[in-house]
């Protein structure tokens, strides 16, 4: 087949084929007419929101230029489409390695502790989580988080954290119950499962009230919401890898512990630790 002899878009429905960053490069490596077919087909937008779905909330790219109001009307009426499509496609080019990158170049993005839905007692903050190693800190204090008990197992708590940035790729996480060594019998206060959230801190509408959210604490928007994992009753470091590679944008992750396996002996009320 002459490729030569197809029109341009038969050329960008076959090159809007291509899934992989490799193919995608190469194609836009081959000539002047083939790396203009990638910009106008947007092929490096495409390649992201087909890699990272959370993505879809940028809609479009806005250009910064100091001492410029790059929102105006007359900018954006004399900025021609080749413009815009050569700016969008440099941007998500960039974009795209760059979370690529992320994904692989840090072993935590946890920040902060921002709360609990129930804590225990002051010493058993949701801050103490951060610090699985060694079991009690060494100002002597232990490094665990409790809840409160309940008396059905069926109460889920949640933990609630600041990622480092703003923007980052997760790929898994790993969770690690706390074995109780000094009540007889070192019994382990795990959950039955447990489910990840990713988002941002939930904007306030006109008038002070908050967007509408689904989820019951109604402070915060989740584009992400992993699978429900089952938990190891175990005192082990336990991986849960997500099903693909995630988006985090707004810098906001949170744990959902569901269901509750032990009982505590002095008050027979179940707790997680």
């Amino acid at each position: 087949m002459d490729v030569k002899r197809l029109d341009d878009d038969t050329m960008l429905q076959i090159l809007g084929c291509l899934d992989t960053d490799e193919d995608v490069a190469r194609a836009g490596a081959v000539c002047r007419s083939w790396h203009r077919l990638v910009v106008d087909g947007r092929l490096w937008r495409r390649l992201c929101m087909i890699r990272f779905p959370e993505l879809e909330v940028f809609r479009e790219v806005a250009e910064q230029s100091s001492g410029v109001d790059c929102t105006t009307v007359e900018l954006s009426k004399s900025r021609s489409e080749e413009d815009i499509l050569r700016r969008e496609h440099k941007v998500f080019c960039d974009f795209y390695y760059s979370l690529m990158r992320t994904s692989s170049t840090r072993s935590s993005y946890i920040w902060n502790a921002l709360h609990a839905s129930s804590t225990d007692n002051p010493n058993e903050e949701v801050i103490q989580t951060l610090y699985p190693h060694p079991k009690r800190l060494s100002s002597g204090s232990p490094s665990y988080w409790s809840s409160t008990g309940q008396k059905l197992e069926t109460v889920p708590e949640f933990l609630t954290y600041r990622m480092v940035t703003p923007l980052c790729v997760v790929e898994e996480i790993k969770l690690r119950p706390f074995e109780a060594f000094f009540q007889y019998g070192s019994p382990i206060y795990s959950p039955k499962f447990v489910r990840f959230y990713f988002g941002y801190q939930a904007c306030r509408a006109p008038g002070g009230h908050s967007w509408s959210n689904p989820h019951p604490d109604g402070n915060y928007v989740w584009k992400y919401v992993s699978p429900m994992y089952p938990v190891e009753q175990a005192d082990s470091l336990q991986t849960f890898r997500l099903p693909r590679p995630v988006v985090c944008i707004g810098g906001i992750f949170q744990v959902e512990l569901i269901g509750r396996v032990q009982k505590q002996s002095t008050d027979q009320l179940y707790y997680i630790w």
